[in-house]
């Protein structure tokens, strides 16, 4: 008897990694989830029918709830002043001009980090990021290339004498990374072709990329001509020294499980957790979907009636040899069933009594079923639903309630801190790649940093809208106040240039700044007579003057004078009531 192959430690962490694709697929991507629908009914999956009307009947409903949360980020990264700055003239040409071609367009190489890869490291955190060199050569036995005396079966080296490097950096996907550790790389990065057939065809094998601290290496399929075997040998590529071995996983959030006595490391999304309960949410809204389909209609059942088409005897029509089909009920000698789904038919016992009761039986009647079940999983579904939203910090619904307040300022601080955690560790792994590719430039040395603003803008509109509100609501300071409504300001104003001197200068102007037109009130009462006309109007329609005078070429600094002249146009002159008596 065969033994069973041993499942080595590399098997068991690519199928962990492969389950933590496969999920990311579902809830970023919207794959069928058979896999999860499989489990959650084994009995009723041995049924090919039942699994596959589970699989055509599923709609991705929580792929916009991870969409959501996903933009909180990439508004972050895409929107926050965040800077790559670097003293090496290399470096930032390739920052300048490098281009990735991913789905049918062009990133550059900072578009590519923050709105491209940062997506990628929800779907498949296990995959890495290398920085290579002169990676554009042909990747076959024959292709001519003759860098040093001894040709390597058509590898390309370069020593210290020769580099001119051409940066590149590969995305390998999960499934393809072989090692990873602190001393060591290796992953398939493609087919070397490694010699030709009689009729001149190509044959290849895939082949591998490796790296040490000191170099890289490419591992290519060659054949043996004695044997007509294909064996792999192994060649240095280029000499990177950088002292480190260049590669960095995009994903950052690492779990670790001990599978027979081996502890086996992998990384999984920044919501795992939400992943989590969305598995429980997929497998409840099929059962819902099923429960749906077996029991949510009245049941139609109704006595069996012979065909009344003429001459009609058992399903045929005629006499001896000449009998036919009949075509009225194709031969069944009963009526056509013309409900579309279905009814339950009864033969009749000869009355129309029921037999149990001797009560007279309806020849057509309805039965309803109960519908406790589908109430049940209906909560259910709203339940796990819920759970989702809030591990991605998603509001689902809102209303004004005490407890909806407190709710939504617990779940605004969380939304920081999970925006903050994701955004502060992919900005980490993006400086280490670059930082890998300014080594490799400027030979060793790098000078490249990112530089992070002091805080992050992870709340919305929204957001800072129900922290004015609640802050109102709870009788907080006036600056307390008034530092929310600078924040929104900035906020609304970040794509102009003169954000920051533009809040300013209306923060001094208006004098009712932190009050809207549900407590304009309050207001009066606090400035009395000081609020008059202009004030009104620098408070309802300054900011919009002010943008205006801006988009015809002022400048701010020296705007004071056309600013008052504008809010003059807008004041009505007071007309004088004083009588004319006359002497």
């Amino acid at each position: 008897m065969a033994k069973n192959k041993k499942v080595t430690k590399h098997d068991t962490s690519l199928e962990k990694k492969r389950e933590v694709f496969v999920l990311s697929q579902v809830v970023f991507n919207g794959s069928k989830p058979k896999e999860i629908l499989e489990k959650r009914r084994p009995l009723e999956s041995k049924d090919n029918w039942t699994l596959e009307y589970r699989e055509d009947n599923y709609y991705p409903v929580q792929v916009s709830l991870f969409r959501r949360a996903m933009n909180d980020y990439l508004q972050v990264l895409n929107k926050a002043d965040i800077q790559i700055i670097t003293d090496s003239v290399e470096m930032k040409r390739f920052l300048a001009d490098k281009k990735f071609f991913v789905q049918d367009r062009y990133y550059s190489v900072r578009e590519w980090l923050f709105s491209y890869m940062s997506t990628e490291r929800q779907k498949d955190p296990n995959s890495v990021l290398v920085p290579i060199v002169n990676w554009n050569f042909e990747k076959r036995f024959d292709n001519g290339f003759t860098n040093v005396d001894d040709k390597q079966n058509g590898i390309p080296y370069f020593d210290d004498s020769n580099k001119s490097p051409e940066l590149d950096i590969l995305r390998i996907y999960y499934d393809d990374v072989i090692e990873t550790n602190e001393n060591h790389f290796k992953a398939v990065v493609g087919e070397w072709v490694y010699a030709k057939d009689s009729e001149g065809k190509d044959l290849k094998k895939e082949f591998y990329l490796e790296s040490d601290k000191e170099n890289y290496y490419l591992t290519i399929p060659e054949l043996n001509p004695n044997e007509s075997t294909v064996v792999y040998n192994t060649y240095p590529y280029y000499a990177h020294m950088i002292g480190q071995t260049p590669f960095v996983a995009i994903g950052g959030v690492v779990m670790s499980e001990t599978i027979n006595g081996e502890l086996v490391e992998y990384n999984v999304s920044d919501y795992y957790g939400a992943i989590a309960y969305a598995c429980y949410m997929i497998g409840t809204m099929s059962d819902k979907q099923v429960i749906e389909a077996r029991n949510n209609y009245p049941i139609k059942y109704k006595f069996q009636a012979k065909c009344t088409a003429h001459g009609c005897e058992n399903g045929y029509c005629g006499f001896g040899d000449e009998r036919t089909k009949c075509t009225v009920c194709d031969g069944s000698g009963y009526q056509k069933d013309t409900n579309p789904f279905g009814d339950f038919v009864y033969q009749m016992s000869g009355n129309f009594l029921d037999d149990s009761s001797k009560q007279m039986a309806q020849p057509i009647n309805y039965v309803v079923p109960p519908i406790e079940a589908l109430n049940y999983i209906s909560a259910n579904f709203k339940e796990y639903q819920t759970f989702v939203a809030n591990e991605l910090c998603v509001t689902l619904e809102q209303n004004m309630t005490n407890q909806a307040a407190e709710s939504k300022r617990y779940d605004l601080l969380n939304k920081i801190t999970l925006v903050t955690s994701i955004v502060e560790d992919y900005l980490r792994v993006c400086e280490t790649i670059l930082t890998f590719v300014e080594q490799l430039l400027e030979g060793g040395k790098s000078t490249l940093i990112i530089k992070k603003p002091q805080t992050w803008d992870v709340k919305n509109r929204e957001d800072i809208l129900f922290q004015i509100s609640n802050a109102k609501s709870n009788g907080s300071p006036n600056f307390v106040i008034k530092a929310l409504v600078r924040e929104l300001l900035l906020s609304d104003l970040k794509e102009n240039k003169d954000a920051k001197a533009i809040v300013d200068y209306i923060m001094k102007k208006d004098k009712l700044i932190t009050f809207g037109t549900s407590d304009l009130k309050d207001a009066r009462i606090i400035y009395g007579a000081d609020i008059t006309q202009r004030e009104q109007i620098i408070h309802d329609n300054g900011l919009d003057i002010l943008l205006e005078l801006l988009a015809s070429g002022k400048n701010v600094e020296n705007i004071d004078a056309e600013f008052e002249a504008e809010i003059a146009k807008y004041i009505t002159p007071e007309l004088n009531l004083t009588p004319n008596v006359g002497l």
